[in-house]
């Protein structure tokens, strides 16, 4: 039941607003971050059999994690909105209801965080060669693929999606929207309930996105650790088979790749022997490796992002309006350019063909809170955005506002 008396206090909600888009704007730099680091370390998992399909998980659930956070950081921003909105409305009843002259401002909002974050790249991949015996034949005695994965590429992601997951910049963000919400503790209006809980809805949605870097970064440190183990056990094995040889063999172990260099080799007949024997103690080693340690097979995650994301969908269509029907591309779309869905699935892109990137392009995007019929963005030739003056410039002035008609102002000479 609706409370009989309202007790509401305008300032908590923008209080509320504030932590959302403070938490919206420190995931978006955490997450831009690691994924800078994480460029590097493609190719990482190797191209052998096991390697591969390890990387078919960790690249489907690391891609989740990053559509995941997309789809938080619009939530927030749409929330922050929407409170917002309720706060300034409440603020306008109450100078209605006591008949004041001084009509209540509503405070200023943040620019859009642009949500385009890109992923790390494929962890498949490597020199395709784990082994390398200075023309031995030993390669070929093994008969098998030797793990190629890189163990530096491997170190280095373990390494950036625990400071992801352990930083500063992330583990204090699911308790500072339960902060939020217990703001609320002593305010009575209809929609108290509810606001407590979506923040502690999108509380949950950011504790599980730092359990998932974790899951992550463990994945990657398990497989790192596996390599070296097997790498180790294969180290031992080319000594035994220097001693055989009676040569004094140069063994290094790199970040992919194990090398053999015996160079020349006295008495090719029995060279030949202790190559084909230890070809078999080689290829057994793997074989015993890849069962033990179920590289690809073993690799699972906890949480469920796709239906994180999916979630997230409600409160990212919170406020927002039924946008205008438009047949074809609007008047403003220079003949010939192509459309294609937005990259965060909410609103579409027209280009000129040919172009990269946000070069000559203008996005037509949906509705919002902020924009209740939705607001289009102009590109330049180099990929800037332009305000109605033509000239590149800050969110703030190059989001064009589109209109109940549908319709929307266009830059001066575009």
């Amino acid at each position: 039941m609706p409370p009989t008396k309202l007790d509401v206090d305008p300032g908590t909600y923008y209080a509320a607003a504030n932590v959302c888009f403070r938490v919206a704007s420190a995931l978006c730099d955490a997450a831009r971050s690691a994924g800078d680091a994480l460029s590097e370390c493609g190719g990482m998992a190797g191209t052998y059999d096991e390697g591969a399909q390890w990387a078919v998980f960790y690249d489907e659930y690391a891609a989740d994690f990053y559509t995941g956070v997309n789809a938080l950081v619009e939530a927030l921003e749409n929330y922050g909105d929407v409170l917002t909105q309720a706060g300034y409305n409440y603020a306008v009843a109450e100078q209605v209801a006591s008949q004041s002259s001084i009509a209540p401002e509503m405070p200023a909002l943040p620019d859009y965080i642009e949500t385009s974050l890109l992923g790390p790249p494929p962890a498949a991949g490597g020199p395709g060669v784990g082994l390398l015996d200075d023309g031995l034949g030993l390669v070929g005695e093994v008969g098998i693929p030797v793990p190629d994965g890189d163990t530096v590429k491997l170190g280095i992601a373990a390494g950036v999606w625990r400071v992801l997951a352990t930083g500063n910049g992330m583990t204090n963000l699911p308790m500072d929207l339960e902060s939020a919400a217990a703001l609320f503790a002593d305010t009575v209006g209809p929609d108290v309930e509810f606001v407590d809980e979506d923040l502690h809805e999108l509380s949950e949605a950011t504790a599980d996105l730092i359990v998932a870097a974790n899951e992550l970064s463990a994945a990657c440190a398990e497989y790192r650790t596996s390599l070296v183990d097997l790498r180790d056990d294969l180290e031992r094995i080319l000594v035994s088979l220097a001693q055989e040889l009676a040569v004094t063999a140069a063994i290094s172990i790199a970040a992919a790749c194990i090398t053999f260099g015996a160079g020349a080799v006295a008495g090719i007949a029995a060279s030949t022997r202790a190559v084909v024997k230890y070809g078999v103690i080689v290829r057994d080693a793997i074989v015993l490796w890849r069962s033990a340690k179920g590289v690809g097979a073993k690799l699972m995650f906890g949480k469920d992002l796709k239906r994180l994301r999916s979630n997230l969908q409600r409160i990212r269509d919170l406020g927002r309006r039924t946008k205008p029907t438009q047949a074809g591309p609007p008047p403003s779309v220079p003949a010939g350019w192509v459309n294609s869905p937005a990259r965060n699935g909410r609103g579409e892109v027209w280009q000129k063909p040919g172009s990269t990137g946000n070069n000559d392009s203008m996005r037509i995007m949906d509705p919002s809170a902020r924009y209740p019929n939705g607001y289009v963005r102009y590109y330049n030739e180099h990929g800037q955005p332009i305000d109605l003056n033509g000239k590149p410039g800050p969110q703030s002035s190059t989001h064009i506002p589109i209109e109940p008609d549908g319709s929307f102002a266009v830059p001066k000479g575009w």
